[in-house]
């Protein structure tokens, strides 16, 4: 099997490219293992997707159970429901949101791999339209990933 150079690979995780690349991992004698891009895009989708469902239904309670605690380092989780609850009466009601950008980071480890997707979006409410940008974490040891943060490019 032909290797990639690490720099390629490097490239290729920066600009978070739909591209399924075989990358050896280990020492002499190692299995090579398929480095999927495209599943963490999708699986951090997924869970931006489920907030905002939350949301369209007033489900504050369940849109912060996407939510990470290194997000919730300067506010708790009853202020992040509260400040929901203030924003939702001045942008008005969720409608649809379209995926923009996307990009995945990885960071390897000896023993661990973490991954972090950054995920722009266009999001349409009743009575304001934004440009929403969510960072998500997947540890190695975490079963989804989690919203670490959440910019609003025109908050309300």
């Amino acid at each position: 099997m032909k290797s990639i150079p690490f720099y390629v690979v490097f490239a290729l995780l920066i600009v978070g490219c739909d591209v399924r690349c075989d990358v050896k991992v280990g020492g002499a004698g190692a299995n090579p293992r398929k480095l999927d891009l495209k599943k963490p895009q999708k699986d951090a989708e997924a869970v931006v997707t489920a907030y905002f469902q939350a949301l369209a239904t007033n489900g504050y309670a369940e849109a912060v159970a996407n939510i990470g605690p290194q997000a919730f380092q300067k506010m708790s989780r009853e202020q992040w429901i509260q400040a929901q609850q203030d924003f939702s009466s001045k942008r008005g009601s969720y409608l649809n949101h379209k995926f923009k950008r996307r990009t995945v980071r990885l960071k390897v480890g000896t023993s661990d791999t973490t991954t972090t997707v950054t995920v722009e979006c266009q999001v349409t409410y009743s009575k304001h339209t934004d440009t929403e940008t969510f960072s998500l974490l997947k540890g190695p040891t975490d079963g989804d990933f989690k919203i670490v943060g959440h910019k609003l490019d025109f908050p309300p």
